[in-house]
């Protein structure tokens, strides 16, 4: 048996035989971890803007197709003021108590692989508030417009005109989105139904033109129906917009307009913004750049 002191000496020489480990090296066990491979989420879908999805969701009958291939009806919410006795400011209501309401289309693009989707830029007047908006028009449905009645027949004989109603007469109808300008105070988006009724002459040009008031327009020519939402607010208005108001305004007001050869608005809607239709103002027109000296 070996002395303490001996054991002892051994002890520590067998100790500073074995190896002191690196500080800077990893341990055995953490060295031997797995990594974990870094997952990268899947990307989250776009959400299509409101003109697109409504683009997408649009069902174009074929002969709806065919003849907008053929003819561009645009025209009928973009005419010049020479060219049609209505102008280019279609009018409306808007909003519970109905008040005046103007929109103005002052671009109008024919989608040229869609032929039944319109991109519109345009601006709107409500109360001298002037707002721009863009969007989309999108036409789904055609038929032809029903032959002039018997009763109709008779009212324009009355008037002494001979009149049984126009050939190549048609109704289209589908849906439209117009945005207002999210900058502006107030602003929301308009959604709705759009109907039109229009003829196509011996020239090949469209011409508004509804058989009666039984057509989808309800002889509007250009009707839009739908609501305005609030983006801020989420508040919703209804809107109505035609082309022609005076044939159309009786849907809505009672008495809207007074007189039979010289028609006018009954003044008791003056109240609502009616009292300044007749006046020659393009509120829309851009205010002329100052040229910088």
């Amino acid at each position: 048996m070996k002395p303490v002191s001996a054991l002892v000496l051994s002890l520590g020489l067998l100790a500073a035989c074995q190896r002191t480990p690196d500080a800077n090296k990893p341990s055995v066990s953490a060295a031997a971890a797995p990594r974990t491979a870094a997952v990268t989420p899947a990307p989250t879908p776009a959400r299509p803007t409101p003109d697109e999805a409504l683009v997408q969701a649009a069902a174009p009958a074929p002969e709806m197709t065919a003849f907008l291939k053929k003819y561009d009806v645009s025209s009928l919410w973009t005419l010049e003021p020479e060219e049609s006795p209505y102008g280019e400011v279609l009018n409306g209501f808007f909003g519970p108590d109905k008040y005046r309401i103007e929109f103005v289309f002052t671009s109008v693009e024919r989608d040229t692989l869609q032929p039944h989707v319109f991109r519109v830029r345009g601006k709107d007047r409500f109360k001298k508030v002037i707002t721009p908006f863009e969007g989309v028009i999108v036409l789904e449905q055609l038929a032809d417009q029903p032959a002039l009645s018997e009763a109709k027949k008779k009212e324009y004989a009355a008037h002494g005109y001979d009149f049984t109603g126009y050939p190549n007469s048609y109704s289209a109808i589908g849906h439209f989105v117009l945005r207002e300008d999210a900058s502006q105070g107030k602003a929301g988006e308009f959604r709705g139904d759009v109907a039109l009724d229009f003829r196509v002459d011996e020239d090949g040009k469209i011409q508004p033109y509804a058989v009666d008031a039984n057509t989808p327009s309800k002889e509007a020519n250009v009707l839009l129906t739908g609501n305005w939402t609030s983006y801020a607010t989420g508040q919703r208005k209804p809107l109505v917009l035609v082309s022609d108001i005076f044939s159309y305004g009786r849907e809505v007001f009672s008495e809207f307009v007074v007189g039979e050869r010289d028609v006018d608005f009954n003044p008791k809607y003056a109240k609502l913004g009616w009292d300044s239709y007749w006046e020659n103002d393009e509120w829309w027109a851009d205010a002329p750049k100052t040229a910088s000296l």
